[in-house]
């Protein structure tokens, strides 16, 4: 499925701290509201470090750019990065877009398909696309590679898989899933959870995770008891968990979309476990930490750019931030 809206955005790097939360709220900014101001009723001050030039000019030839990931699946769900792409493009539209250019974001459904990611790059080529944003292609990496590099398409604040590190055209701002799923093991490392088990999206490539992680895991005292996959149309969560306990592990890092790795969370709570939990920032929302109360506090968190919710004081770009995805109205947003 693809989708072509009229927008205009520059970074899109938006869309990688939506829904965040983290562990220390005590000099954080409020959440925001629909309205464009916050949870709290207050009004969000701008930063003033972006340039506002008024309206891009439609009348001018649009720049286009695309983004590619998985909407809706079994195994993974990212349509949150969708709207977040289509929010900070038209909010940058808002300003001047690109030299007063609109961006047109096409953003297209890879449905965690190697064929579909593969459609997904051929057509953005064939269509002129001059940048994707914040892409993930974890079905077919190569394919997707092999079929942008040669073009000249920029891929940029991909969240890479391994082969996309090395790629030339790719941008990535962090390490993407791979880097955030190394990182869960110092996490849980630190609060002396040295026996980790992984509950992981069900696709071929982590299963090459486990011989690269052995330096990482020598170097923490760390080991890795069981590679615990989510294949699609799982209902019961609470078997990963026990999975995960009868492999005697201690800590759980989960790499999983949000909407399965909040399953594995409150399949946990009901199981009263005391394991904890290693994610990101950027797949576990701060809606979703306050629901579990109490119990979030066995959860540890990663990420390579600072929450939404994070202090305005130390990163005054954030309101902007939490202003511009406040005015989507975007339930997924908010």
């Amino acid at each position: 499925m693809r989708k072509r809206k009229r927008f205009a955005a520059g970074v899109c790097v938006l869309g990688l701290v939506v829904g965040a939360c983290t562990e220390d709220s005590g000099d954080e900014g409020a959440a925001a509201s629909e309205d464009g101001g916050t949870s709290d009723g207050g009004e969000i001050e701008r930063s003033g470090l972006l340039a506002d030039d008024g309206p891009c000019d439609e009348a001018l030839d649009p720049y286009p750019i695309g983004i590619m990931t998985v909407f809706e699946s079994p195994v993974l769900s990212l349509i949150d990065q969708v709207n977040a792409a289509e929010a900070s493009v038209e909010a940058f539209n808002s300003r001047g877009g690109i030299g007063g250019h609109c961006m047109e974001l096409t953003t297209c459904d890879t449905g965690l398909d190697p064929n579909g990611e593969l459609d997904c790059a051929r057509q953005f080529v064939d269509d002129g696309v001059v940048a994707t944003v914040h892409d993930t292609t974890a079905a077919n990496p190569t394919g997707v590679i092999e079929t942008t590099e040669p073009a000249g398409l920029p891929r940029i604040g991909i969240s890479p898989g391994s082969e996309e590190l090395s790629a030339s055209n790719s941008f990535p701002i962090g390490g993407g899933g791979v880097g955030t799923t190394f990182m869960m093991f110092p996490t849980l490392a630190r609060t002396e959870r040295t026996e980790i088990a992984l509950i992981h999206v069900d696709t071929p490539a982590i299963q090459a995770l486990p011989p690269l992680l052995e330096p990482l895991l020598d170097a923490y005292g760390a080991e890795l008891t069981a590679m615990i996959p989510v294949p699609e149309g799982t209902t019961d969560y609470q078997q990963f968990v026990l999975a995960a306990q009868d492999s005697g592990a201690t800590g759980i890092g989960l790499a999983l979309g949000e909407a399965e790795a909040v399953q594995v969370i409150r399949a946990a709570e009901q199981l009263d476990t005391d394991l904890a939990f290693s994610t990101s920032l950027g797949t576990f929302g701060q809606a979703d930490a306050e629901e579990l109360g109490a119990f979030a506090d066995r959860m540890v968190f990663n990420s390579e750019l600072p929450p939404a919710t994070a202090s305005l004081d130390r990163w005054p770009i954030l309101a902007d931030v939490i202003a511009d995805l406040s005015a989507s109205g975007e339930p997924e947003l908010q």
